[in-house]
Parts: C-alpha cells; structure tokens; sequence
C-alpha cells in the first residue's frame, strides 16, 4: 500500500518537470509569434499609411490639373504647361468616352456632349477628372473630390463645359494645355423663366454628381437611374417651375404654331378669336405669337403626387373617388380619379365649403349626364385637371347660364382632344390646353379622324377642338389647339373672365427650384505631350497642338469622339514643380 503511495507520488513530481519545461516552450513560442504578429501588422500599418500619403498625392495632382485646364478654358490664358506628379509607377491609367452631360429646354436638346476622363486606378481605388470635376469610387460608391465648374443659385444656372482633346497616344512627361475654342452661350439661350431645363449627366461618377447637385437645388430637383451598364449611372436634374402664362381674354385662342387655326361654319359667334395660325369664317387676330406654356409637365406632377398620396394613404390631402359613380360633392378639397370616368348619371358639386379640385388621370366623357357647379355665390371654382380628352355629348357641364364661366375651369395637356356636340349640349366654364403644334394632321381633303368624336360625324377630323352639330351651346372661353366651330352651335364669350388668370395650383413642396437664366458653353481644350517630338505650343486662339508619339510610350488611348470630347492618358512622370 505504501509502495502504490510513493509510486503515485513520484509520477506526480515527474509531471511537475516536465510541465516547466513545456511552459518556457510554449513562452518562447508565444513570444516567437507575438513578435512576427508585430512585425505583420507593422509592416502592413506603414504599406497603409504610404498608400494614404500616395492616394492624397494623387488627389493633389488632379486638382492642381483640374485648375490648369480650367485657367486654359475659361480665362484668358490659351496655353499652359505642367507636370502631372504621379510617382507610383505600378498604377494603371486609362481614358475612354466614360460619360455624356445633355441639356435639354422645354423637349429640345440644346447641348448633347460626350466627354472623357483621365483615370487612376490602383488596388481598387479610382481618381478621376471628368468636366471640370474631380472624383473618387465608381459607381454607387463614387464622391466629389473637387467640385464642377456647374453652379445654380438665384434661379441661374452656368455651366461651363470643359471638354478634352488630343492626340491618340500620350506618354511620360511634360503636358501641353491648349484653348481651341469656346462656344457661348451654346445655341444662344439666355432668359428662359417660365420654361423647364433638364440636365442629363450620364457617367461613372454619377453619385458624386448626384450629391453634388442636390447641394446646389434640392432633393424634388434630382433623381438617380442606377439600372446603365457596367458601373455607369445617369443623374436627371429638372429646373423651373410650371407656369400658365395665358390668360382669358378671347373667346378662342387657337394655338399650334403655323397650323393653330380658326373654322368658323356659320354665323355663330361675335367673339374676340385669335390664332396663331389663320382663321376662317370669322374675322379676328390671326397669326400671333402666343408664347404660351403647355401644361404637360404640371398636370403630371399632381397625378404623380396625388397616386403617392392615395397608394400610400401618407395624409389626407387627396381623396380618391371613383367621379363617374359620385352622385355629389359637398366638401371642399382635392379629388383623384385613376382612371378616367364616363358621366352618364348626374354629378353635383357644391362649392359653397370651398374650392373642389378634380385630378384625373385619363379621358373624362359626359354622355347625357349633368355636372353641375353649385353654391358658387361664395366665390369658389371647381378645376379639372385631366391627363386625357374630353368628349361631351347632351348634358349640361358647369354653372347655370346666368352665372360667371371662372366658377368652372378646366386644364388639360398639350395632347388634349375636345369634342362638344349634340342637340342637348352646354358647356359653360373654360378650357385651357395650349400648345406648340396640333395633335391631329389637318392635310387632305377631310384631315385625320378625330377619335374622340361621339359620332360618325366628320365635322371634327383634323381639328384639335371641336364644337359640333346639333344646338351645341358654349359659354366662357378656350385656349387650345386648332379649333372648329359648326352650324347650329353657339359660343359665346364671357366677359367676367378679362380679370380671370389660369392657376396650376402647384404644391411648392414638390416642385424642383425655379429657373430664370441658363448659360451653357462648350470650351474645347487640347492636352498634348511636350517633349522633342512635339510641335511648339499654339499661340492664337484657336488653334490646336499636336505631338507624334515616342516609340514607346508610357500609355495609349487618348481617343478622340465625335463632338467636343477627348480625354488622356496621364503620364507616370516623378514629380515636378509646375511650369
């Protein structure tokens, strides 16, 4: 037993040795390893911080060369010289057509120019030049470094365009900055208040110049396409705010350019008419320039709102109702109809509580029902405004006859067809649809069919707007398109409505910042190598500087594109004071 004892506690002193020595081993190991970890993040610390200092450098370098283009392009030094200070020898640079900047007024595209950029890529990080900015990332991660030459402020906008030009193949070395030319402002814009700007900036940058312009406007202005290829995107900046500039002073105001013409089938009328094309059957103004603005872009946003406001049930703003079941409306406020209605029971509107506005988005037909406005002793108007067309056969729409046409108003798109016809059929109140052209051809011997006639009848093919057989009986005032006035019909001219202007009713919180004055100009600029085989720089205005690349260059790809674009390759040349 004592032998069993001495034995067991002799193999415990034995274990205890042996742990000794395993402990300084394992010690040592730890410390082994505690040093190399030290060593690894020490040495992976000063790669970090060298490539920080490296990437800062680099943001230097475009900036000071974001400044030298812009002297070149926008002051009066045509030429200017520089290193561009890029030491790392490992990083990649690259130019192609990396984006396109559009302006477009009021559906016409004044500026579509495509511009290049000058790239540093390395280890993922990218560096960018592109139209007079500087950027960081790509993509949906992409910032501004340096921010464009593009500035809004007090309803003007100024945009100059820097773009690059060049030879095909650029190296290592001293660059070459040359004007060429400047175009401003481009296509001669200058005062444009009342009309709407649109900017397109597609690039690889485009969330840098997303925040950058939401800095510049605000959040309703800008809004962002992720869905472009590879990491492109496309930034939609709108400007201006909607105005309906026309007023009621004419019975009819035909718009539509040349072809915004009067019929006149009968002895009628003995209103005011005016058109911007010729008027025939009646005497009047014809030929006039009508500058009006079409309401398309207005009448869209409401639809817009009001189908976030009902979809969401965010607030209790705007109702929707179906207008075509509605026997009455007795509350003041603002009504949303999705779809169009067809009216062939009777609606009341009952104004006396307040103003009642109708958003609809499509066609409004009345077919032998009555939309009558009441309680307009108070004062207050029901408007329409309606994304479609207006058919009115039999039934009465508006106010009674001895009362003020203003009490109903009613707004449409420059799209809008009217027709008004029938032996039972009144219409009193306004409609306010103007526009740049007609929307139905009225060439050949009976003009294109208008769909929205309830008839066969062929009175109204050709003709935007359209009062039609049988005792049609119109009371207020239009402005729309090309117009058409039958026998047997009436239309007569309210003279309440001289003082009476046309409202869009427009919610300032959903509308981007006015515009007032847009100058946009294009200032092409060569950047060129210098060096021995490089052709002394131009001195004159205008004129362009070239260089026939080294056998061996440091980079390739200073393509040029059609219009004013061009990007280059930067050179990796050590550092170098500027020139």
């Amino acid at each position: 037993m004592g032998r069993d004892t001495k034995r067991l506690v002799t193999l415990q002193g034995g274990d205890d040795g042996q742990s000794s020595v395993l402990g300084v081993v394992l010690m040592m190991g730890f410390v082994a390893a505690a040093a190399v970890s030290v060593f690894v993040v020490g040495t992976a610390t000063v790669a970090e911080t060298r490539d920080t200092a490296q990437e800062q450098q680099v943001e230097n370098t475009f900036k000071q060369f974001n400044k030298d283009v812009a002297s070149v392009a926008y002051g009066r030094q045509k030429y200017r010289s520089m290193r561009f200070d890029i030491e790392d020898q490992t990083a990649a640079f690259r130019q192609e057509d990396t984006g396109n900047i559009k302006v477009v007024k009021d559906g016409t595209t004044i500026v579509d120019e495509d511009v290049g950029s000058l790239v540093y890529e390395n280890k993922g990080e990218t560096i960018a030049y592109q139209a007079g900015g500087v950027w960081r990332g790509t993509g949906e991660d992409s910032r501004m470094v340096s921010r464009p030459p593009v500035e809004y402020q007090n309803g003007s906008l100024t945009f100059p365009i820097p773009a690059l030009d060049g030879d095909d193949q650029i190296h290592a070395g001293k660059l070459d900055i040359n004007k060429r030319k400047t175009e401003s402002p481009v296509n001669n814009v200058g005062y444009i208040e009342g009309e709407l700007v649109t900017l397109y900036i597609t690039s690889e940058h485009y969330m840098g110049w997303a925040e950058y312009f939401r800095t510049q406007t605000n959040d309703v202005a800008v809004s962002v396409n992720h869905s472009l290829s590879g990491d492109k995107g496309r930034v939609k900046v709108k400007l201006g705010q909607p105005v309906a500039n026309g007023d009621f002073q004419d019975g009819v105001m035909a718009t539509g350019g040349d072809e915004g013409d009067i019929w006149v089938d009968g002895d009628n009328t003995d209103d005011s008419l005016a058109a911007t094309g010729e008027i025939t059957g009646e005497e009047g103004e014809e030929n006039v320039e009508s500058n009006l603005y079409e309401l398309d872009e207005a009448i869209q946003r409401k639809v817009n709102k009001a189908d976030e406001v009902t979809e969401n049930d965010s607030d209790d703003s705007i109702e929707a109702k179906d207008l075509g079941d509605e026997p009455e409306i007795t509350e003041s406020g603002t009504y949303y109809d999705d779809d169009g209605f067809v009216l062939d029971e009777d609606l009341e509107i009952d104004v006396s509580d307040g103003n009642v506005t109708l958003i609809v988005d499509g066609n409004i037909t009345i077919d032998n029902g009555d939309l009558d406005v009441t309680g307009t002793s108070s004062g207050n108007v029901v408007r329409v405004y309606s994304t479609g067309n207006y058919s009115h056969k039999n039934g009465h729409v508006g106010p009674s006859f001895d009362d003020s046409a203003k009490h109903f108003q009613f707004y449409g798109t420059s799209g809008m067809l009217a027709v008004i016809e029938g032996g039972s059929t009144e219409f009193v109140g306004t409609i306010y649809a103007p526009r740049n052209e007609p929307v139905l051809d009225p060439s050949g011997d009976e003009g294109e069919p208008n769909p929205v006639a309830p008839t066969s009848s062929d009175h109204c093919n050709g003709w935007d707007m359209c009062i039609s057989t049988g005792s049609s009986e119109f009371k207020g005032a239009i402005v729309g398109g090309p117009t058409y006035m039958g026998q047997a019909t009436s239309v007569d001219y309210d003279s309440t409505l001289s003082n009476v202007k046309p409202t869009l009713e427009l919610d300032e919180g959903v509308l981007p910042p006015p515009i007032t004055f847009l100058k946009v100009s294009v200032h092409t600029v060569a950047v060129n190598n210098s060096g021995a085989n490089s052709i002394q720089p131009a001195g004159g205005f205008g004129a362009s500087a070239s260089v026939i690349a080294p056998p061996t260059p440091t980079k390739t790809g200073f393509a040029s594109t059609a219009g004013h674009s061009g990007a280059l390759v930067a050179p990796t040349a050590r550092s170098a004071p500027l020139q």
